[in-house]
């Protein structure tokens, strides 16, 4: 079967790489729902199919008269017309993974319609109704490989491809049907399937019917020729295949089959993770310069201070009357500085929250930017909204060493250039990056880039790149040429945050929840990693010692992610070695014998928790998946720890192990927890997948099961209900944006 493949490419480069193999695209049939390059594509969704193109009178008339011409020329372009003939013409159009009969009128008989008809039978197509009445509407559906599972208890996935990497071509047939009495035909298709050879019998005893475009049958295949058994039979071309294994989560999440590199793992290290809820955005975070590297998290009218050791809040600083902006440390650690939006900057005692040392007020606009000097202690930065920076002396805080006017709008962010203390660098509102000069004045920049969108963070990475963050873009600047570098277009949504990595390359979080790492070695900055959060990232940074990541969410939410240590890694290695050599207890009393603590902290730890755990959390240590997926359905479990189990059986692959053998009796709960829960956004996820497989496994079963079917369309109807409450509000979103804009 042939029920997940990948397509890699942009929509635009697709008749580029369909030239290469003697296609030509006449036309492309664009779609609003379509599927982009994507490397995991499943049913249900809206991807290119190449079909035969239907000539028009002129183009016939046109052929006609060529056919003359070619009558009473010469051999020579007898030969050529010839050659002409054999390249097979044709159109792309994007439609419906899953094949939707015509007699289908409504959207009640497509949810019924299920995932059933995304692969047919070639045994069956005179014979099924759906593909007898459809053997006329041929196609091919490109794609780079696809993915199958082996039919044993592991269910080990592997990815299938050309070995020179061209485009694979697998017969389908479609159709248009029309829904709910709409004029616009709703295109879907099918991906024919045979029996494996003996070659790939091993993986899965069938595959997808695949043509070359090289061979006759692909041409026979479009024109539509009656002799289907010999147009479809055994692939000859097996030997140019190859295959290999790749790793669960590429198929469960859209990435790129490949192994894993130094970088990725690196970054994957990170997987200790802590949440801490505030009342508030999380607008900025600020790593101490100096060990052990606590940080300032910044969040509506209060700075907190965690500790790098326990990951707790070991100081707070409140003394601020309204929304505070940009707490930093100084690069001593001994001072933080931070701004509100009364404009007030205040400068406290880092290690004591209650001495207030020093108070500014440049402005009555809010100040969003607060950066003491990188090497001359004495020196402040400031950042308004009054479309001025500002520069102290924070030992004569009564008026500004220097003004940097010339902006046009608020300014949102600021930096010194590394090794250059003259320097300043502002990004502005109004779409341009200024660079001032100490000792010139701040009438006039020395050098002016326009972004072409509002300047969101600026990072500078040595006295000659700056790089800068606005909408869905990261541009990098070079200074002795004195023009953009390069452009990042990674992000779907505006870019809020860059944040130095050191030797690893520089964070980036946007509005659309993600945040990747980027190596700025590489010729093209490739992004080698990346983490998808909940909402909107708003700040991130990483610790000089890499041993926190922390990211701050529009929601709230304050993400702390933790990298084993050297000792720690250690201490594992340690333990082991007790495992091996000593009894359990010996190892229990010996447990932390060699732990001296970190820096000046020494742990003493006697006693010996045991944590009780849940019968969930039993079945799932004795592999009992199907028992663990009951216990965490049963009546009085917390919606979490429910959710935890969920999500454990999908970390380990187990979905379809824990769903299989069911019959209404098992299912029943699980469904009418899923309606229950399908409410709160952060639950989405992991139903769908859940029911997903569902719809997969037991389609037949819920057609004759009322009680399963009723719980399904309850399902549809509140999923339909939740995207037009989204509908509606951003409709009232842009009628109030309208508003406040007139």
């Amino acid at each position: 079967m042939c029920g997940r493949y990948s397509l890699p490419i942009d929509p635009e480069s697709l008749p580029e790489w369909f030239e290469r193999q003697n296609l030509e695209v006449d036309s492309i049939e664009a779609c609003e729902k379509r599927t982009n390059k994507k490397y995991n594509i499943a049913p249900t969704a809206c991807v290119p199919v190449f079909m035969k193109s239907a000539p028009s009178v002129k183009k016939e008339e046109e052929e006609a008269g060529e056919e003359e011409e070619e009558e009473e020329g010469e051999e020579g372009e007898k030969d050529d017309k010839a050659e002409k003939s054999t390249k097979a013409h044709g159109s792309i159009e994007y439609m419906r993974w899953g094949l939707v009969p015509s007699w289908f009128k409504s959207q009640e008989d497509l949810k019924r319609h299920g995932y059933t008809t995304f692969n047919a039978r070639l045994e069956n197509l005179k014979f099924n109704k759906t593909w007898k009445s459809n053997l006329n509407h041929r196609c091919v559906i490109p794609m780079i490989g696809y993915y199958e599972w082996t039919e044993d208890k592991k269910k080990t996935p592997y990815f299938i491809k050309r070995k020179d990497g061209e485009l694979m071509f697998m017969a389908g047939l479609y159709n248009h049907a029309k829904i709910d009495k709409s004029e616009d035909t709703f295109g879907s298709f099918t991906i024919i399937t045979r029996p494996a050879p003996e070659s790939l019998s091993w993986l899965h005893h069938r595959i997808p019917v695949m043509l070359d475009p090289k061979d006759p049958e692909f041409l026979q295949w479009l024109n539509q020729d009656e002799n289907i058994d010999d147009i479809l039979k055994d692939y000859q071309h097996l030997s140019d295949l190859e295959w290999f294994k790749v790793d669960p989560a590429v198929v469960r999440n859209p990435t790129v089959p490949t192994q894993i590199q130094p970088e990725q793992k690196f970054w994957k290290g990170f997987s200790n993770s802590q949440l801490v809820k505030e009342h508030n955005a999380i607008t900025h975070i600020h790593f101490d310069p100096n060990s052990p590297h606590d940080f300032a998290v910044t969040s509506s009218t209060r700075i907190q201070v965690f500790s790098s050791k326990t990951r707790k809040v070991v100081k707070n600083f409140t003394r601020f009357k309204d929304t505070v902006y940009s707490g930093e440390f100084r690069n001593d650690g001994k001072l933080l500085v931070a701004g509100d939006a009364s404009g007030l900057v205040q400068i406290f005692d880092a290690h004591h929250p209650r001495t207030l040392l020093v108070t500014i007020t440049p402005t009555s606009h809010p100040t969003h930017v607060t950066k003491f000097h990188p090497t001359i202690n004495t020196q402040l930065l400031t950042c308004s909204d009054d479309r001025v920076a500002r520069l102290y002396d924070i030992s004569e805080s009564q008026k500004p060493i220097i003004s940097f006017n010339n902006h046009d709008d608020y300014i949102r962010s600021g930096e010194f250039i590394p090794t250059s203390p003259n320097l300043i660098v502002t990004g502005c509102y109004d779409n341009y990056i200024r660079i001032f000069d100490a000792r010139v004045g701040g009438k006039d920049p020395i050098i002016k880039f326009n972004q072409q969108s509002p300047v969101e963070d600026l990072l500078s990475l040595n006295p000659t790149n700056i790089i800068s963050a606005g909408e869905g873009t990261v541009k990098h600047w070079d200074l002795v040429a004195g023009k953009l570098s390069r452009t990042l277009h990674n992000f779907n949504k505006t870019v809020t945050c860059l944040s130095s990595a050191g030797e690893r390359g520089i964070l980036v979080g946007s509005i659309d929840g993600h945040v990747k790492a980027i190596d700025t070695t590489t010729p093209n900055w490739d992004v080698k990693f990346g983490w998808k959060f909940g909402s909107g990232v708003l700040s991130c940074g990483v610790s000089p010692d890499f041993k926190h990541l922390v990211v701050g969410l529009n929601s709230g939410l304050l993400t702390i992610r933790t990298r084993k240590t050297n000792y720690q890694e250690n201490t594992l290695v340690t333990s082991r070695k007790f495992k091996e050599g000593k009894s359990n207890a010996f190892a229990r009393m010996m447990h932390g014998s060699d732990f001296t603590g970190e820096g000046e902290t020494h742990v003493i730890d006697d006693k010996i928790k045991y944590k009780k755990l849940k019968p969930f959390e039993k079945d799932l240590n004795a592999f009992r998946w199907s028992d663990a997926l009951n216990s965490a359905l049963t009546d009085g479990l917390s919606k979490e720890l429910t959710i935890t189990c969920l999500e454990e059986l999908k970390k380990k692959g187990k979905i379809r192990i824990a769903l299989s053998n069911r019959d209404e009796t098992s299912l029943e709960p699980l469904l009418t927890w899923c309606l229950k829960s399908i409410d709160d956004p952060r639950n989405v996820s992991i139903i769908a997948d859940y029911v997903t497989c569902i719809l997969e496994i037991y389609d037949e079963l819920i057609s004759r099961k009322p009680v399963l079917e009723e719980l399904i369309l309850n399902l549809q109807k509140k999923v339909e209900l939740e995207l037009k409450k989204a509908q509606d509000a951003e409709r009232i979103i842009g009628m109030l944006e309208l508003l406040n804009a007139n």
